[in-house]
C-alpha cells in the first residue's frame, strides 16, 4: 500500500519541510503502536509512505510542522533554566530559615536535578 499525502496550512498551501512521524501496530496482536522512521515532506509538500507487506495493520500519521525551526529549542532551554534556577532559590529559602546544613542538602539535590533534567523534559 502506498498513501501519498500533503499536510495544509489554514490557508490550503501545502506545508514544506514537515516531519511526518510513522507509527504502526498489527491488528492480531495487543501490543501496542512502534514507531518506524520518520518521512519528509517535500517542496509541494507531498509526502509518501510504502506500507509493508504482511498483517493487517492500523498506521498513524503525525507531523510537526517547522520541524527545522529553532526557536522551541529555545523556549525548552528557558524552560528548562527557569525551572533548575528555582531549586537555586529553594536552596537559599532552606539555608536561610533550616541553616546552612539544609541549604547544602537542597544543592545536592539540584545538581541531581540537573543531571535528571537533561535526561527527561523539563515542563
Amino acid at each position: 500500500m502506498r498513501y501519498l499525502k500533503s499536510p495544509t496550512n489554514g490557508a490550503g498551501q501545502p506545508i514544506t519541510g514537515a516531519v511526518v512521524r510513522v507509527f504502526t501496530r498489527v491488528l492480531s496482536d495487543d501490543r501496542g503502536f512502534r514507531e518506524l522512521p520518520p518521512v519528509s515532506t517535500g517542496q509541494d509538500g507531498g509526502y509518501a509512505y510504502r506500507a509493508p507487506r504482511g498483517p493487517s495493520r492500523q498506521i498513524l500519521l503525525t507531523y510537526t510542522p517547522f520541524a527545522d525551526d529553532a526557536q522551541p529549542a529555545v523556549i525548552r532551554h528557558a524552560v528548562k533554566t527557569g525551572v533548575l534556577s528555582l531549586v537555586f532559590l529553594d536552596a537559599v529559602i532552606a539555608s536561610a530559615y533550616g541553616g546552612s546544613f539544609y541549604g547544602w542538602l537542597v544543592l545536592t539535590i539540584a545538581l541531581v536535578a540537573g543531571a535528571l533534567a537533561r535526561k527527561f523534559a523539563v515542563t
